[in-house]
């Protein structure tokens, strides 16, 4: 039973990485050049292991989904166009971390084999949906995007069914009360949890960059009408 817990909490210890990956995204690590990301992403796939070995997590569990986080972590950095991207490319953290630079096509050759085993690898699979979630295209960008959505409903009926149905639970009157959110967060895997606190965030910081551009569109059109007023008051002092 302790096995099963300790394993379930894989998920929540890719969180490191993940918060690197939204500083990419925002640009926050931009000012920090090719060495100081790779150092940045090193210390987050370091305290990735450590959360794994604290919670126990098996050495391939741990390895089949560091694998995958590469493959993301390396995808995003080279598609970002950033001033990093191609010297990036030139060295990707597959190559440093796994030895070769196939994890376009071997991200997908891996998740077939854990589909297979997803009994006894569910939290693993978890982690590829997550990837796949956040973005990873890998080979499908050749193949085509309508196939990678294809195999993305078929990964998440898979992990559906293999949760299973609720389990019942104890009374109201015979538990402590707890908070509507509590009790759903308690029964949803940390997977569904994780994917919708990712989307929250990116629509929290799209509709912020939304408000500060559209701010800032006033600001300008308000010192246009400035200055056409004074044009107009400029051209008036010089007719009289």
């Amino acid at each position: 039973m302790e096995a099963s817990k300790n394993k379930s909490e894989l998920v929540a210890c890719i969180s490191p990485v993940l918060e690197v990956l939204t500083s990419i995204r925002q640009g926050g690590v931009d000012h920090q050049g090719v060495d100081g990301l790779r150092s940045k992403v090193m210390d987050a796939f370091d305290e990735y292991e450590k959360s794994c070995y604290d919670a126990r997590i098996s050495a391939s569990d741990m390895q089949e989904a560091k694998f995958a986080l590469t493959a993301l972590v390396d995808e995003q950095i080279m598609t970002a166009q950033k001033p990093y991207s191609m010297e990036w490319m030139a060295r990707p953290l597959q190559l440093e971390l796994f030895g070769n630079m196939r994890a376009g096509e071997a991200f997908f050759e891996k998740l077939e084999n854990i589909r297979r085993a997803a009994a006894q690898q569910r939290t693993v699979l978890e982690v590829y949906f997550v990837c796949l979630q956040l973005g990873f295209e890998g080979i499908y960008k050749i193949k085509g995007v309508e196939q990678l959505k294809a195999l993305m409903l078929d990964v998440r009926a898979q992990l559906e069914e293999l949760a299973g149905p609720a389990k019942l639970q104890l009374s109201d009157n015979a538990k402590p009360q707890e908070s509507m959110v509590t009790k759903v967060g308690r029964n949803l895997p940390y997977w569904v949890i994780l994917s919708v606190t990712l989307a929250l965030l990116a629509s929290m910081y799209v509709g912020s960059t939304y408000f500060i551009e559209n701010r800032a569109n006033q600001q300008v059109v308000q010192i246009d009408k400035h200055i056409e007023v004074l044009t107009q008051l400029e051209k008036t002092g010089k007719a009289r």
